[in-house]
Formats: structure tokens, C-alpha cells, sequence
């Protein structure tokens, strides 16, 4: 339940493309130090609302697209005393081009 005062406006969950949540997710594993939850990336990245359930399905599925374009997805640990707490994120070396040489 969302509590608002009132005369508040309240957000709307706008609907947001597929690939466009997918491009914003690519975005926020590249740009993130360490490994992202799933919670975490819940809250990044817009058009991961909905129901717990939802949002999962839809999260695997945008990893498999990634995936499938040859995007490194990474998993992992960022605490190695807490192994079972998984997060996510893209190395930019793993996935930038290589410099381009003129000769």
C-alpha cells in the first residue's frame, strides 16, 4: 500500500518498450563498480515493475537476450564470506571494442 498526501501527485508506471528496458539494463550493469542485486536493479532500471513473480521472469529473459547477443553477463558474489548473495554486471573490458589503429 502507497500512502500519498493529499493533492500529491502520484507516479504513474509507464509502460516501457522491450528493448528499451533491455538497453537500459545493459547500461546499468556497465556503469555499476560492483555487482547489482536484483533489488537494486529493480529500482535502476524502469520497466522492471509489478509483482515479485513478474519481475523475475522478465529479468531472465532480458539476461538471455543480452546473453544471446554476446553481451558478458557476469554473476557472482561480492562479499566471498556471502557467496549466496548474487549480483550482476558487465565487465566494460570484457565487452568494449578493441582500439581501432590507423596505419
Amino acid at each position: 500500500m502507497r500512502l500519498t498526501l493529499p493533492g500529491s501527485v502520484v507516479p504513474v508506471e509507464e509502460k516501457v518498450e522491450a528493448a528499451e528496458r533491455v538497453m537500459d539494463l545493459l547500461i546499468a550493469l556497465l556503469n555499476t563498480r560492483t555487482r547489482m542485486s536484483k533489488a537494486q536493479i529493480r529500482r535502476a532500471v524502469r520497466g522492471y515493475h509489478g509483482d515479485a513473480r513478474a519481475f523475475e521472469r522478465t529479468f531472465e529473459r532480458d539476461k538471455d537476450e543480452l546473453r544471446a547477443m554476446g553481451v558478458p553477463v557476469e554473476t557472482g558474489s561480492n562479499n566471498p564470506l556471502f557467496p549466496d548473495e548474487v549480483g550482476y554486471r558487465i565487465r566494460r573490458k570484457d565487452f568494449e571494442l578493441p582500439a581501432i589503429e590507423f596505419t
